[in-house]
């Protein structure tokens, strides 16, 4: 299976002048630790989705990007090499998702880390 990165490369280019962690689509999260998420490989909650600072960026480098997650492709993919069919209304991690849905799962987090770097655990003071 190829890398999260590589994925990236192939479906956006390289741009070798320049590494992820200057890129405007890195975001931060903090949640007991803290994680950085590719806004236009797919954010989830699963470190899977986790991305490294010292990746060469791809050709997306600090640009805006409208289109469905990367990683939605990445399940396609392996829906695609071919899994046991599924038994009537089971459910699949790798089910697409609604972009609806997405966007307001994304806009909850963003208002819980905000809320979270608010209020400051250690001292319990706002």
């Amino acid at each position: 299976m190829k890398k999260k990165i590589e994925l990236m490369h192939q479906q956006f280019g390289k741009d070798e002048n320049h590494k992820c962690c200057d890129c405007s689509n890195l975001v931060f999260y903090r949640y007991n630790r803290g994680f950085y998420k590719c806004k236009i490989y797919g954010e989830t909650s699963s470190d899977a989705s986790d991305w490294r600072l010292k990746y060469v960026a791809c050709g997306m480098f600090n640009k805006e990007y409208t289109g469905n997650p990367i990683i939605n492709i990445r399940k396609h993919s392996i829906k695609e090499k071919g899994q046991e069919p599924l038994i009537d209304g089971q459910m699949t991690f790798l089910d697409d998702t609604n972009d609806e849905e997405y966007q307001r799962a994304i806009e909850e987090m963003e208002h819980c880390i905000q809320y979270e770097e608010s209020y400051n655990i250690e001292d319990g003071s706002m």
